[in-house]
C-alpha cells in the first residue's frame, strides 16, 4: 500500500463534510508512464507490520499507525457520514484496512493528523474508483479530546467523553457494533488481524550494501519474465561486469531481440522496476512521501 499524503491547512476535523478521496486506477496512476518511476532524491517513509507490545499502544490517545482491527478514530465524535462508508460499486460497507498517523509540523491545525483507509469487501473491485476510500482527520494541539502533552506510559485508559459525545460516537461508529450491535450487523463487518505499523524513513545504504541490494534487485526484477529474457539479461549483466562496457551496436542488437521476444514489453519493464524498489525492504507494506513529485508505485500498468 502506498500513499502520497498531502498536507492541508483545513482547520476542521473530519466531520459530516469531511474530505473523502476516492482512489481508483484512473485516480492514482499518472498519464505519463515515465512518471511511474520513483524519484531517487525524495524522502520516502516505509512501514512494517509488527505485533503491538500491548493492546493499549493502539488506543486513539496513543495516536497509532496500525493495520486491521477497528479504527482508532482521532476525532471520536465527528465521524464520516454512514453513506460515505459504503462501497459505491457494491453498496456494501467498506472494510477498515489501515490508518497512518501523519502530522504536519508546519500546520498548527494539523498538529494531530491521521489518514484512514477503507476498502471494498469485494477484492476484485479494488481497482475501480470508489472501491477504496481515504479520509483525513486532523486536530490542533489543544482540542476537546486530548491534552496538550503526550499521555504518560502508565495512562492506559481512553480519555473520557461526555454522555452526549459517547452517544453520538456510538451512533456514527459502525465498529462499535462489534461489541454491542445486533448479530446481523456484526456479521456485515470484516475485521482484519490487528498489527502496529512501525513507520520510519527509508534508509540510505552504504556502497557494500548497495552492491548487495543491486544483486537482490536484479533477481527480484527477473521474476515474471520469460526464460529467454532472464537468460539474456543475466548474460548481459555478467559481460558488463567483466568488460566494463558493451558496444552500442551490440546493445541495440540485443534490445531488438528482446523486443522481438517480448522481453521489453512495457508491463514487464514496469513489473521489474516495481520489484527492484520493493526488494530493498521486502517486508514493507506501506510507502508514502510528503514531497512534491512523489508518485505511487504499482506492480501493473493496468488494473
Amino acid at each position: 500500500i502506498e500513499s502520497r499524503l498531502i498536507s492541508t491547512t483545513q482547520p476542521s476535523p473530519m466531520s459530516a463534510d469531511a474530505e473523502a478521496v476516492l482512489l481508483g486506477a484512473q485516480d492514482v496512476l499518472p498519464d505519463d508512464e515515465d512518471d511511474l518511476e520513483p524519484e531517487d532524491d525524495l524522502e520516502w517513509n516505509i512501514g512494517f507490520a509488527e505485533p503491538a507490545e500491548s493492546p493499549t499502544d493502539l488506543y486513539r490517545h496513543r495516536f497509532p499507525s496500525k493495520l486491521g482491527g477497528k479504527p482508532a478514530w482521532l476525532d471520536p465524535v465527528n465521524l464520516p457520514l454512514p453513506e460515505s462508508m459504503n462501497c459505491t460499486i457494491t453498496q456494501r460497507p467498506l472494510d477498515f484496512l489501515l490508518q497512518v498517523y501523519a502530522p504536519v509540523d508546519a500546520v498548527p491545525a494539523a498538529f494531530h493528523r491521521t489518514i484512514f483507509v477503507f476498502i471494498s469487501p469485494q477484492g476484485d473491485k479494488l481497482h475501480r474508483a470508489g472501491a477504496v476510500r481515504a479520509f483525513r482527520s486532523q486536530l490542533p494541539r489543544f482540542n476537546p479530546f486530548y491534552a496538550g502533552e503526550p499521555a504518560a506510559d502508565a495512562d492506559v485508559d481512553l480519555p473520557p467523553l461526555s454522555d452526549a459525545q459517547q452517544l453520538t460516537a456510538n451512533q456514527r461508529d459502525r465498529w462499535s457494533e462489534l461489541y454491542c450491535g445486533p448479530a446481523s450487523e456484526r456479521a456485515a463487518l470484516t475485521v482484519y488481524p490487528e498489527k502496529e505499523l512501525l513507520v520510519e524513513p527509508e534508509d540510505d545504504e552504504d556502497e557494500d550494501e548497495d552492491d548487495e541490494a543491486d544483486d537482490m534487485d536484479a533477481e527480484g526484477a527477473l521474476k515474471g519474465l520469460d526464460k529467454f529474457t532472464k537468460k539474456t539479461l543475466r548474460e548481459y549483466k555478467e559481460r558488463e561486469a567483466k568488460e566494463g562496457s558493451i558496444a552500442v551496436e551490440e546493445m541495440e542488437a540485443t534490445e531488438a531481440v528482446l523486443k522481438e521476444k517480448g522481453g521489453l514489453d512495457p508491463s514487464k519493464q514496469h513489473l521489474a522496476s516495481f520489484a527492484a524498489v520493493i526488494a530493498k525492504h521486502p517486508a514493507q507494506c506501506l510507502r508514502y512521501c510528503f514531497e512534491e513529485g512523489a508518485v505511487p508505485i504499482v506492480p501493473g500498468l493496468t488494473p
